[in-house]
């Protein structure tokens, strides 16, 4: 073979060579499965705190789309005559997103809030570590002893000590 020759791949009739893109495999099933609406409702679920305030969306809840009404579910009276208000300006930012430009109107109601989603820690939680022993190692004691530094001695058995304690 020639040097930089690469054979060209065939492609056999029917069937693609390369990578499958999994996404696209699963959201192509989940559409067969699942009414359009119900996916574009839980997309609106997810980027509800961005398009309301997160103020907003601690009390309210985007319950029901359907046939392009979208009904919102508010915490009491006074948030409900609220959002009166802002209805508009809610619809509006709706209408800048791709999946959403379809909702004609917002029903507003008296319903319940389901609690927030918590989400995860940024790390997980690292365990406290076991507590020393009372009596240091001979390998601390050496150490200890290995510090020319009367007062830095000092402070580090002092150090050691107060962990013991704990």
């Amino acid at each position: 073979m020639e040097k930089g020759y690469r054979p060209r791949r065939r492609r056999v009739k029917g069937k693609r060579t390369g990578r499958i893109d999994l996404a696209s495999v699963v959201f192509k099933q989940l559409r067969r499965h699942v009414p359009s609406e119900a996916i574009r409702l839980e997309r609106l679920r997810d980027q509800w705190p961005k398009l309301v305030s997160p103020r907003v969306a601690r009390r309210t809840w985007p319950a029901r789309l359907f046939r392009g009404q979208l009904w919102v579910n508010v915490h009491d009276n006074q948030w409900l005559h609220e959002l009166g208000y802002l209805r508009q300006e809610i619809l509006d930012r709706l209408h800048r997103e791709r999946d959403f430009e379809k909702v004609n109107s917002i029903e507003l109601r008296l319903g319940s809030i389901p609690p927030a989603r918590e989400a995860p820690p940024l790390r997980p939680e690292i365990p406290p570590p076991p507590p020393l022993p009372s009596e240091p190692e001979a390998a601390t004691v050496d150490a200890l002893e290995g510090v020319r530094d009367p007062q830095l001695r000092a402070a580090m058995a002092a150090a050691r000590e107060a962990l013991a304690r704990k």
